[in-house]
């Protein structure tokens, strides 16, 4: 797998931490996972969505798998850090 990440969104935790949600996708997968300035994974998790081929992956998919995850792991990331971000 390819791990080329690309930045979706930055934005500010609750302790002044600026976080990126950044994303990744293979043949079949989409993964999102929140980096700081210095590139460290600060999400406890990767978020990921496949599908069954490659064909299925379309643009159009994939910005929707995109956006569905990002959406969901900043939401946890603000309303509930204390599970979802990793203490580095």
């Amino acid at each position: 797998m390819s791990r080329h990440k690309l930045n979706r969104n930055e934005f500010r935790l609750e302790n002044g931490a600026t976080v990126s949600i950044e994303y990744w996708t293979d043949a079949t997968r989409v993964h999102v996972a929140a980096f700081d300035t210095d590139g460290h994974q600060v999400s406890q998790a990767a978020y990921q969505a496949s599908v069954d081929t490659a064909n299925d992956l379309n643009p159009r998919m994939q910005e929707s798998l995109i956006n569905s995850l990002a959406n969901a792991l900043e939401y946890e990331l603000i309303n509930n850090p204390e599970l979802h971000v990793r203490r580095l």
